[in-house]
């Protein structure tokens, strides 16, 4: 058998011929003549399987079929025979592959003659309106061209959730869009929102308008939307949005620039995608913020901490209002004690006693107290039981002229002691007489009988309340009683609400510029924002921290020192008020010029003034003025330090005598125009509502009229007490505030420094500051 080279072999299978074909042409290719029976035999192959496979070879006209001795025999026609139908076959398939070339080369013309025409694409209803939207992002071009008739208001539109859906992403994706709308009111409406929505709008006449619908034009397409008939459809054909894109151009040219239509036409062949401003950025970022989930995050967050700020300023503000009050009640309780006679009080000890000349006297003394300083619910006076140290008992009490007014059948006579409206006998109207129990008294009140104290809240029958106590002195020194003075715990709200009242506003604006410039807490705003800044972005930063930290620092200081002013306003006025009634205008009418200070009386009126001034160690000056004819002048009757008006005293204690050490004898004028409260405390317990300076110094001051027996006003108590103080309190209070900030300063710097490898950097090069001093090596 001959065997056929591989390349033969491959060739021919490639042709078609089957295996059972080459394997007879192997046989036949050795010139014998061979029956079917014969190849069959050395073939193995059956007869049935030769005989198809010769006859195909037959077709091919490479075997012949010869009849000898009447029986078929098979060969090979030729080798030149077999050579014809290989160049043949060759031909054919050169033939196939020219025809194969020729219907590709003129697919490629077909396609490439389809590329210059339209291709179009169309979607209905509001659910292919956005599925249009959604293909035009998916095209991710950096800028969209927007032709909008403006014929509803956007809160109108059927896709306005969708549209902010819409605006996220493509503020996402930083694809601004420019865009051309009548010059309309819903025009102008629709361009002033144009920096929260990240795009730009200018306007042109409506009879210049090209378009009645919406339409985009996005890379090499137009996309026409139809909101009223809920149709869109797309044209992709770049010659169309080239020409399009031209239009707008030269719309846009003219819209926003004085400029030819020749220059406008060169424009609209030049322009390039353009970018949006700063201020676009930022608000479109703001909104963008807003209205994603970190901003549920970050306003939780600053909702949590302005809640605590907010809730520490105002349990701070409620410990400096109580404060303002324990000092109230103390500065009228040692003020009025020095009122009452203990003879007096030796007087009544027992019930029956209410009947005597000197129960009137002391509750009158009492009542008058109250009454002059308004924000006073009880002033009353106890004592230990003489036999029981441990027990105490009133002695007297500002509302218990009659102690059984509350429980005799006349109603005309009924005493509304804590002023609330109700009458409550049994409860916190129960009055007082001499010797009555005092149940469960204050740890504050034993503590009186050693001195000045005020407690904490406390309440019993009669409310809730916190006192201050002043103890009585006998002639030997030895506490006779105790005066106290309660103010209502209400009070402490009352005083927290009105000055906590600026904090409600800052809040308020706080968080109103919060919902405005919120955004530079987030970090992709943050990096268009500061990217300006560039190597100043620490700098800026930290100025923004320290920037923030002061305006706080300082609205903080200024409160605490409206507060504390405030406090001592409250003191020097009650002070005067209480201490006015200790005083006997035949006294005063004693002393009328400096050959007076001989009389017994001015020395009583400088001891009154010295006692007022020792039981309030905080207070600088006490002194009596008198009116004259002159609004404006007033002329001094006694001043505390004034024993001896000739005398030489460095009353401000600063080394050096001269004007300020200034004594006052009586007769001396005072010029009070600039101060305001020595006028009004003719009429009624006053203070000045801005410090005063004048020769002796800086003062908050305090007035209460002197009052004869008429009730006219024939003289006022002054009480001053160095402004400085105010200072010195703030300091006290701020100083947490102080420790806080300090703190929170440390940990940003430490914050930077730590996780920010730029700012070590910038610290220990300090680049930055020799450029801008331009220091060189």
């Amino acid at each position: 058998m001959v065997n056929l080279p591989t390349s033969i072999e491959t060739y021919l299978q490639e042709a078609g011929f089957s295996a059972t074909e080459m394997l007879l042409l192997k046989r036949l290719l050795e010139g014998e003549t061979l029956t079917l029976r014969e190849l069959a035999a050395k073939t193995g192959k059956s007869t049935g399987v030769l005989d198809q496979a010769t006859k195909k070879l037959i077709d091919r006209k490479i075997v012949t079929k010869e009849s000898i001795n009447d029986t078929s025999k098979y060969a090979i026609s030729s080798l030149e025979t077999i050579q014809k139908w290989m160049e043949s076959d060759m031909k054919q398939r050169h033939a196939v592959l020219d025809r194969k070339k020729q219907d590709f080369e003129a697919f490629i013309s077909t396609v490439q003659h389809e590329t210059g025409r339209p291709e179009m694409e169309y979607f209905e209803g509001l659910a292919g309106i956005q599925q249009a939207f959604t293909k035009l992002l998916e095209k991710d071009e950096r800028e969209w061209l927007h032709f909008i008739p403006a014929t509803m208001k956007e809160e109108d539109d059927p896709l306005l959730e969708f549209r902010v859906g819409l605006f996220r992403e493509r503020r996402k994706k930083k694809t601004f869009m420019r865009v051309i709308s009548p010059d309309i009111p819903l025009g102008r409406r629709y361009q002033s929102r144009d920096i929260f929505e990240y795009r730009g709008t200018r306007l042109v006449q409506p009879e210049d308008f090209p378009v009645s619908f919406e339409q985009f034009i996005v890379g090499d397409t137009v996309a026409c939307i139809d909101l009223v008939e809920q149709k869109a459809s797309f044209i992709r054909y770049p010659d169309l949005a080239d020409s399009q894109r031209k239009i707008f151009e030269m719309l846009w040219c003219k819209a926003g620039e004085e400029c030819s239509d020749e220059e406008c036409q060169l424009q609209s062949e030049v322009s390039a995608p353009q970018t949006p401003g700063m201020e676009t950025k930022v608000f479109s970022g703001v909104r963008e913020f807003f209205l994603s989930r970190k901003s549920i995050v970050t306003l939780a967050l600053l909702g949590v901490a302005s809640a605590l700020m907010t809730w520490g300023l105002y349990v701070n503000n409620q410990s400096l209002n109580f404060q303002r009050m324990q000092d109230k009640v103390v500065a009228i309780a040692r003020t009025a004690a020095l009122e009452i006679d203990v003879g007096d009080l030796n007087q009544l000890k027992k019930e029956s006693d209410y009947k005597k000349p000197e129960w009137r006297k002391v509750v009158a003394k009492l009542k008058n107290i109250k009454d002059i300083n308004s924000d006073i619910v009880y002033v009353y006076i106890f004592r230990k039981v003489e036999n029981d140290p441990i027990q105490m008992e009133f002695v007297a009490d500002a509302s218990s002229m009659n102690p059984y007014a509350n429980f005799d059948e006349d109603p005309s006579n009924d005493v509304d002691a804590n002023g609330d409206g109700i009458v409550d006998p049994e409860g916190a109207d129960y009055l007082q007489w001499p010797g009555q129990e005092y149940p469960e008294p204050p740890d504050a009140a034993y503590k009186s009988f050693e001195g000045l104290s005020a407690s904490d809240f406390y309440e019993d029958q009669w409310g809730k309340v916190v006192s201050g106590y002043a103890p009585i002195l006998n002639a030997k020194g030895n506490v006779a009683a105790v005066l106290a003075v309660d103010i209502k715990a209400l009070r402490l709200d009352e005083l927290t609400s009105q000055t906590f009242m600026p904090f409600y506003i800052f809040l308020g604006l706080f968080i109103l510029f919060t919902l405005v410039r919120l955004a530079a807490f987030h970090r992709s705003l943050c990096k268009e924002i500061l990217r300006i800044a560039k190597e100043r972005n620490i700098l800026v930063t930290c100025g923004i921290c320290a920037a923030a930290a002061a305006v706080m620092t300082l609205l903080l200081y200024n409160n605490f020192s409206s507060l504390n002013t405030q406090r001592v306003r409250d003191q020097v006025k009650a002070i005067a008020a209480t201490a006015a009634q200790e005083f006997d205008t035949k006294d005063l009418n004693a002393i009328q010029n400096i050959e007076d200070i001989n009389k017994p009386e001015w020395a009583k009126l400088v001891n009154q003034l010295l006692s007022v001034r020792e039981r309030n160690p905080d207070i600088r000056f006490v002194y009596i003025l008198r009116p004259t004819k002159d609004p404006k002048i007033f002329t001094f009757v006694s001043d505390a330090d004034s024993m001896d008006p000739y005398a030489q005293i460095d009353l401000n204690q600063d080394g050096i005598i001269d004007e300020a050490d200034s004594l006052n004898p009586p007769g001396d004028p005072y010029d009070v125009s600039e101060i305001p409260g020595v006028t009004l405390g003719m009429k009624g317990p006053s203070v000045d509502e801005e410090p005063f300076t004048d020769q002796w110094g800086t003062f908050i001051s305090g007035f209460a009229p002197i009052k004869d027996g008429k009730g006219n006003t024939v003289a006022v108590l002054g009480v001053d007490r160095i402004a400085d103080d105010v200072q010195e309190l703030t300091f006290r209070t701020f100083k947490p505030i102080q420790y806080f900030l300090g703190i929170f300063l440390f940990l940003v710097v430490f914050r930077f420094a730590i996780f920010n490898q730029s700012l070590s950097q910038w610290i220990l090069e300090l680049s930055w500051l020799k450029r801008m001093f331009k220091i060189h090596p």
